[in-house]
């Protein structure tokens, strides 16, 4: 089943994740006695968290990667237009 943390449980699991997003073994036991869950839930919802990070990370890059794309052919376009086409494929004019 299920754990529904409280807000003061998440509040610290987010505050040492925060911090080390890998705990020890030692960090874990004592995490788990002052939350009052098992060392498996906190163990669980490490990975857990882990994963939405990794998977916010890769979101947040392929969405930079796309701006700047944008952008680059936005500008590429924009001196395409204002040079003409054939200026970019000899731009220091080379004969």
């Amino acid at each position: 089943p299920r754990q529904a943390y409280t807000a003061q449980q998440l509040e610290k699991l987010e505050s040492e994740f925060q911090c080390d997003k890998y705990l020890s073994v030692q960090k874990r036991i004592h995490l788990s006695r002052s939350l009052n869950l098992t060392e498996t839930q906190i163990k669980t919802w490490f990975q857990n968290r882990r994963t939405k990070w990794k998977k916010q990370l890769t979101t947040s890059i392929r969405e930079l990667y796309r701006d700047r794309v944008v952008t680059s052919v936005g500008v590429l376009s924009g001196l395409e237009s204002s040079l003409g086409s054939s200026s970019l494929a000899y731009p220091l004019n080379y004969k």
